[in-house]
């Protein structure tokens, strides 16, 4: 829950890090991180893949009337998903929702089911006041970690990762630019 400023600000220097270890493309997966996505690009020669853009794409893809939304707060506030997604297919309703709480509930990493149920439910039983959904995007990179908890409590409805929208356009990516490791083998570097 940092300001739009303190987001590009923290990004730029991770950008750059990046840069400099020579990757051949940088995937935003934190969808808050995503929403600003156009200046980060100015920042870096390497391609970057957010990951509002792809989940978006596949979403209109799907052929819905509308599609549910639950991200952190700020993901909502900047209408990015919305804006991009009325963009590609105006007839396509997002009906989003912020929650406060849900993000730092699983980085806990304590798993408080309860918890966790009862945030999953005011935001969820939020977005079906407003709109019938049958499919909801988990716009956080922390909520698919919960997804059986979303399911649990509403089996009814289709839970969409844009994790795999992501991976799919990387590689995507990749294959149009030859660019695939042919080795089929890489590192994994962690650096703080």
């Amino acid at each position: 829950n940092k300001s739009a400023e303190e987001i590009v600000f923290l990004t730029k220097k991770i950008l750059r890090h990046l840069e400099k270890c020579s990757v051949k493309a940088i995937a935003i997966a934190c969808n808050g991180i995503s929403t600003q996505a156009e200046k980060l690009r100015r920042e870096v020669s390497v391609p970057i893949i957010d990951i509002i853009s792809a989940a978006s794409e596949r979403v209109v893809g799907l052929g819905l009337h509308q599609i549910g939304l639950i991200a952190a707060e700020i993901t909502v506030k900047t209408g990015k998903y919305d804006a991009l997604i009325r963009r590609l297919d105006p007839s396509l309703e997002v009906v989003s929702k912020g929650s406060p709480l849900l993000a730092g509930l699983v980085d806990r990493g304590d798993f408080d089911q309860a918890a966790i149920d009862a945030e999953i439910r005011l935001q969820i039983d939020n977005i079906l006041a407003r709109a019938p959904v049958s499919h909801v995007m988990l716009a956080c990179t922390h909520y698919p970690i919960v997804e059986d908890r979303f399911a649990a409590c509403y089996p009814n409805i289709t839970w969409f990762n844009p994790g795999i929208a992501q991976a799919d356009a990387v590689k995507a990516l990749l294959v149009e630019n030859n660019m695939l490791n042919p080795k089929k083998q890489g590192t994994f570097t962690l650096t703080t």
